[in-house]
């Protein structure tokens, strides 16, 4: 059989198909089936000669981070293992609540307090029959994902010609990967560093490393490699052999949960988000959460970056100005600016302008400390909007600020 060099009219007619329903599934927010997340797990499992695992399903990536933070954490280590007995109710209670309320942030703990409680006390009570274990995540990327890959593409090679596999590429794994890998798996993974407290997350990494934040199963955002793989199975007539059935437990669990960290004797799994809200590729909502999980953890994203509660609800004429002074990350300055308005910020920061070059303006803006200092105002043009930047006070032209930005890695925002 020679190589496929092209795609038929039907071919490219559902290639688009295929595409929007993988998009769809990877974008779902319908509940996880947890018996169809049971039966793949525990195939993976039996594949890697592994006893099928006891299932602790939880409702967001958040909630399952802190279950197993605190499952694993030397602070709760003693009396978890160790009082199994009578005890476990008053112990567990007492350092459960103090743990959660010490470790993390005050509006984690409101979105997640009650809830989170009654479902790790149920939980415990139900899947707790042993310890954690080893994370298996290496094992099984190992043989399930990075193997299974590799044949895969393999496989590809053997029976596409090279423009055409580049093309699916483009066509499924980039388009895929921008709508569910750049922005929402990104922007989770943040979030959930930014929420805990520092004295979690050292917690974290001194008894569980670096694989709780380094896992890569994430259940329906895993839908842009698979979709891949699938196209060619499904439309192109490809025989991927014994891999097709590997692919198709990936396919299965990627279309029934989010994300999923498995150890030796358990196996965490968090449902998918209650609601997404976008705006084309990004994760946007001017008013409310972007993305909402049924615990209340929640991403609030204006144009796919994550700015905080806060400032999406608060309406653009009560929104405070000189958070453009204050804000670290330029980003998130940046949408600000866009929200309260390039001209009403200048005002409010009695702006003075004291040279311009093209897109971009030398700004002097008043601290309110009876300081003033130089600003860059630069206009992005992929995006249509503003962008404000502190630059030394010996810049006094858009030229000395413009070197000055190519020149330096790190761009404070107030200067003294």
């Amino acid at each position: 059989m020679s190589k496929i060099e092209s795609l038929t009219p039907e071919q490219e007619q559902m290639l688009n198909k295929h595409r929007n329903e993988y998009l769809q599934w990877g974008l779902s927010c319908e509940p996880m089936n947890q018996d169809a997340v049971k039966a793949t797990i525990g195939e993976m499992y039996r594949r890697i000669g592994k006893n099928v695992p006891s299932f602790w399903f939880c409702q967001s990536p958040a909630q399952m981070l802190i279950v197993i933070s605190i499952l694993k954490s030397k602070l709760l280590g003693a009396n978890l293992w160790g009082n199994l007995g009578d005890n476990l109710g008053a112990n567990l209670r007492d350092n459960l609540e103090v743990n959660l309320r010490t470790n993390l942030w005050n509006n984690l703990w409101i979105n997640l307090g009650d809830n989170l409680w009654d479902y790790l006390w149920d939980n415990l009570r139900a899947n707790l029959w042993g310890n954690l274990g080893d994370n298996l995540g290496a094992n099984l990327r190992a043989n399930l994902e990075v193997n299974l890959r590799d044949n895969l593409e393999v496989n590809l090679r053997d029976n596409l010609e090279d423009n055409l596999r580049d093309d699916l590429r483009v066509n499924l794994w980039a388009n895929l990967w921008a709508n569910l890998g750049n922005n929402l798996r990104s922007n989770l993974k943040a979030n959930l560093r930014a929420n805990f407290w520092d004295d979690l997350w050292d917690d974290l990494r001194d008894n569980l490393g670096n694989n709780l934040w380094d896992s890569d199963f994430w259940g329906q955002m895993d839908m842009f490699w698979i979709a891949y793989y699938r196209y060619p199975e499904q439309y192109l007539h490809v025989d991927y052999g014994e891999f097709s059935k590997v692919l198709q437990l990936w396919d299965t669990l990627g279309k029934s949960c989010g994300w999923w960290y498995p150890y030796e004797n358990i196996c965490f799994v968090s449902d998918r988000p209650e609601q997404i809200h976008r705006k084309g590729v990004q994760l946007h909502n001017d008013s409310g959460p972007a993305v909402l999980y049924r615990d209340g953890y929640a991403l609030w994203c204006l144009n796919g970056v994550d700015v905080g509660e806060s400032i999406v609800t608060t309406p653009a004429d009560q929104l405070d100005a000189n958070l453009i002074l204050t804000t670290k990350n330029a980003e998130v300055r940046r949408e600000i600016v866009r929200k309260i308005g390039i001209e009403r910020v200048c005002n409010k920061l009695n702006a003075k302008v004291i040279d311009t070059q093209g897109d971009y303006s030398l700004l002097l803006l008043d601290l309110r400390d009876g300081r003033k200092r130089p600003y860059l105002k630069m206009l992005n043009p992929s995006i249509g909007t503003y962008h404000i930047e502190g630059v030394p006070p010996e810049c006094d032209t858009v030229e000395k600020a413009i070197t000055w930005r190519n020149q330096t890695s790190e761009k404070p925002v107030i200067l003294t």
